[in-house]
């Protein structure tokens, strides 16, 4: 699971993917979730790609609904995943307020089933857009809006509610470029824009920033807004 989530060769992962599949087999437990969050991680990518694709108008119809029925179905592992996930959270927040010392091993293992609960919450909110944007389902979309409030710890989308200092972590700032582009679905441009706003700041990596651009295009585009479009260019 360690060697997944280090690297970035499309290759490695396939062949580390390949083990993986082999070894859930032989692990239980907290390490057998860890590899398969690993493994939807993957799966992910591949969608996100062909998501980035139609955008663009490069996937084929046969390829789009080959596209959905494999969201449809990570989703549905990665939900189930979730449940088992929080389950032994819960348990593990009990066993950490039962300790003296939140330095025990107890909140040690709490605060990885926690991050591993954001990752997938992560993961779901991205994969309920682009059902929403490969289907024309806003609903999908609402869904999306509620996993990234959640890394956020938003009780409402309001944008202005996110701690400045938070966006500078990387993972916040592309939750909110997700919580962006369903806003773009389920609400309007104006909206959506407003939530890319929120990374206009010097301690956002830089990266990210120099995407923004491109996401308040793929925005306007959506919306029609060739004019506005053709300004940003």
């Amino acid at each position: 699971a360690e060697l997944l989530s280090e690297t970035d060769d499309r290759a490695e992962r396939i062949s580390l993917e390949e083990r993986g599949r082999r070894l859930l087999e032989e692990v239980t437990g907290m390490a057998a979730n860890a590899l398969r969050l690993e493994l939807c991680h993957g799966a992910y990518l591949g969608i996100e790609q062909s998501g980035e694709r139609h955008r663009i108008r490069l996937l084929e119809a046969a390829e789009q609904a080959r596209t959905i029925e494999r969201l449809e179905d990570l989703i549905a592992e990665m939900s189930d995943l979730r449940k088992r996930i929080d389950v032994s959270a819960q348990r593990a927040r009990k066993t950490a307020g039962n300790r003296a010392s939140r330095r025990s091993s107890g909140q040690s293992r709490l605060d990885s089933l926690e991050e591993m609960l954001n990752r997938i919450d992560f993961l779901l909110g991205w994969c309920q857009y682009y059902r929403a944007w490969l289907t024309g389902q806003t609903p999908y979309a609402e869904r999306a809006e509620q996993h990234f409030a959640s890394i956020l710890d938003l009780e409402e989308f309001t944008p202005g509610d996110v701690s400045q200092d938070l966006r500078s972590e990387r993972a916040i700032a592309w939750t909110i470029i997700g919580m962006a582009m369903a806003n773009s679905v389920t609400s309007s441009a104006v909206s959506a824009l407003r939530w890319l706003d929120l990374l206009d700041l010097p301690n956002v990596p830089v990266d990210i920033r120099d995407q923004l651009p491109g996401w308040r295009l793929a925005v306007l585009l959506e919306h029609r807004q060739f004019d506005e479009a053709l300004r940003l260019l």
